[in-house]
């Protein structure tokens, strides 16, 4: 363990991350922040990771250590409610902190492996209510859900490729929305248990690069490597239509909801970003 005191940046590149400033009211929240629009400063390293909580103007900043696991940070997650971080590792770990005491409350040693040797966390993803995390490894590229605080498994998919695995986890945690090169250009709708690949919603001209739920979870957005942003009506499994289309050669980097659902914010790999009115839940439904 490096000693305290001691930064490094997230993916064990030196110096800090910067999560960015908060979000504005009815805004999208910022990477890094939950979404009572706080914003934090997170770095990762071996064993370390740092949470500044923005404070009020003339009060002191807070820092909290997450401490109590050996091998380097690769990726982070907050819950929407800040309660808990979850934290993914080179070695394939994950650990659940209290993101205010630091406290690290559970943790999995080497859960993602491929012949027998441990591959890196690549990516997570949290239910709004803040009970179900989702993580993959895109090498060899597998998918695992857990429920919290316990870190009890819910289920695991081994797709036998090495590929990006976009993928959300639905509102209430019952569901995931994942896709890739293996799948096709299909989006697939699985269980939390993982015990099939569940529905495909098919529209897309090309893999998928990037999906999130709606907080009602009714509608799901995605974004592909055709540059189409699409929204689909999950209780019909309907296409409602393309909100946006991307420039050649741009590609979608993030998708996410405003709290209240009536905005959709879109990255993409040029730095641009997308803010669009999300279709209202009696307009979606009213549609033929």
């Amino acid at each position: 363990s490096p000693a305290e005191g001691e930064r490094a940046g997230v993916r064990g590149q030196p110096g800090v991350a910067q999560a960015s400033a908060p979000a504005s009211p009815g805004g999208v929240p910022p990477p890094g922040s939950s979404r009572d629009g706080t914003s934090r400063e997170l770095a990762a390293g071996t064993a370390v990771l740092q949470i500044a909580e923005q404070s009020t103007p003339g009060e002191k900043s807070g820092v909290t250590l997450l401490l109590g696991v050996s091998s380097p940070c690769t990726v982070l997650a907050l819950s929407p409610d800040g309660t808990f971080t979850v934290t993914g590792h080179s070695d394939g770990t994950v650990a659940v902190f209290d993101t205010r005491s630091g406290h690290l409350l559970q943790v999995e040693k080497q859960a993602f492996q491929f012949n027998n040797a441990p591959v890196a966390v690549n990516a997570l993803a949290f239910s709004l209510d803040g009970r179900t995390v989702a993580a993959t490894s895109f090498d060899r590229t597998s998918l695992k859900t857990w429920t919290l605080p316990g870190l009890r498994q819910l289920g695991s998919h081994w797709f036998g490729y090495k590929f990006e695995l976009p993928m959300a986890v639905s509102p209430d945690g019952q569901q995931v929305a994942f896709g890739g090169t293996a799948l096709g250009m299909s989006i697939t709708l699985g269980d939390a248990t993982l015990r099939g690949l569940g529905t495909q919603l098919h529209g897309h001209q090309d893999i998928l690069h990037a999906v999130a739920y709606s907080p009602d979870g009714r509608t799901l957005a995605s974004g592909g490597r055709d540059g189409l942003l699409k929204l689909w009506h999950l209780p019909t499994q309907r296409q409602v239509g393309t909100a946006l289309v991307l420039p050649e050669k741009t590609k979608f980097a993030q998708i996410t909801f405003s709290p209240n659902g009536t905005w959709l914010g879109v990255s993409d790999t040029r730095g641009n970003l997308h803010l669009l009115h999300a279709p209202a839940l009696a307009e979606t439904d009213a549609r033929p």
